[in-house]
């Protein structure tokens, strides 16, 4: 469907690519991590989650907010 934002990912879309966003809200990962256990396939760049959502860098391993979501370790 070309750009869609994160949070409107639903079933019909297979593939969702986030090169580099920064700074995400927690319920937009919720609904993310939804959406990947439903059979989405989440694709990140390697800044996602450099910042808290304060806009802070965050002291949690990169790539923050999305660790769970990474399957990178």
């Amino acid at each position: 469907p070309g750009i869609v934002h994160p949070a409107d990912a639903d079933a019909t879309l297979k593939l969702l690519v986030i090169p580099h966003w920064t700074v995400i809200a927690p319920a937009v990962v919720a609904h993310l991590a939804r959406w990947v256990e439903a059979g989405g396939t989440l694709v990140l760049g390697a800044r996602c989650g450099a910042h808290a959502h304060n806009l802070h860098v965050t002291d949690a391993p990169y790539p923050g907010l999305w660790r769970e979501l990474a399957v990178v370790r």
